[in-house]
């Protein structure tokens, strides 16, 4: 996801913390649709703080003040 945003390959290969710049491009070319869709899910999900996450939670439930 974030080669496709324009990230420098650099930038995702120390957040990723490989030594080898061969290794990030070898991570990079084999995600498929599946870990794409996993990521995007995760990224959407971190938009939310820890306690936001708690908080939809607990309203759905009915819990809390």
């Amino acid at each position: 996801m974030m080669d496709n945003s324009g990230v420098p390959i650099g930038s995702i290969q120390r957040i990723l913390g490989h030594e080898q710049r061969s290794t990030t491009e070898v991570y990079l070319q084999s995600i498929g649709n599946s870990e794409r869709q996993a990521m995007a899910v995760f990224e959407e999900a971190s938009k939310n703080s820890h306690t936001d996450s708690h908080t939809e939670v607990t309203n759905r439930k009915g819990w809390g003040g």
